[in-house]
């Protein structure tokens, strides 16, 4: 059975199935490609998994039918979620949510709104249309003002006053502050945890 399901820890099995990167890009879409190579070198991304472009253009081509086989290894990849993050979709005590976000090749904003949440409740979201076709990005949710170990902000590899390679961090503790308040200065011993982050690339 064709792979159309890709989990973020699979990007080299990925690789293999595309060729190269350029492939990948288009078989994970952008967004879904640089989040498995996040996930590749250490950045502590949010697990999750890619619905492919392909995935996309044959529920297309087969009449906006659901390809043979994909609900089952969506299935599977949701349950490896619910392992990674000790969450369970559905469970009112301990629930699994997750975001859903396109990605195509090529950045195309609009092409499908972004649905947060999924698993709070019944609403499902659907509908992509293009010839590249458009992967779609399954992540687990996280929150910035979950607890004590939760924090919301921005890292960047380059500073952004004069371009040189450096780690930047602004981020604010729970409880959350007026949008204002969320610049400070960075705290290194937080910010080193991103791990093999690409400093010193583009």
């Amino acid at each position: 059975m064709k792979q159309r399901v890709y989990l973020f820890s699979e990007v080299a099995k990925a690789e293999n199935a595309a060729g190269d990167w350029e492939g990948v890009r288009a078989l994970l879409g952008g967004k879904g490609a640089q989040l498995a190579e996040m996930s590749r070198i250490g950045v502590l991304v949010p697990p999750g998994f890619t619905i492919t472009t392909e995935a996309c253009k044959a529920y297309l081509a087969g009449g906006e039918t659901i390809p043979p086989g994909l609900w089952e290894q969506v299935t599977d990849a949701r349950h490896q979620l619910e392992t990674l993050t000790g969450r369970r979709f559905g469970n009112p005590a301990n629930p699994l949510l997750v975001s859903c976000r396109s990605g195509a090749r090529f950045s195309m904003p609009g092409m499908m709104d972004t649905v947060l949440n999924i698993g709070l409740n019944d609403t499902v979201a659907a509908g992509i249309a293009h010839d590249l076709g458009t992967a779609v990005n399954i992540v687990a949710m996280v929150f910035g003002n979950l607890d004590a170990d939760s924090a919301t902000g921005v890292v960047t590899t380059r500073n952004a006053t004069h371009g040189e390679p450096e780690l930047v961090d602004f981020y604010v503790h729970p409880p959350v502050r007026p949008e204002g308040e969320a610049r400070g200065p960075a705290n290194r011993q937080r910010s080193e945890r991103l791990t093999g982050c690409g400093r010193g690339k583009a």
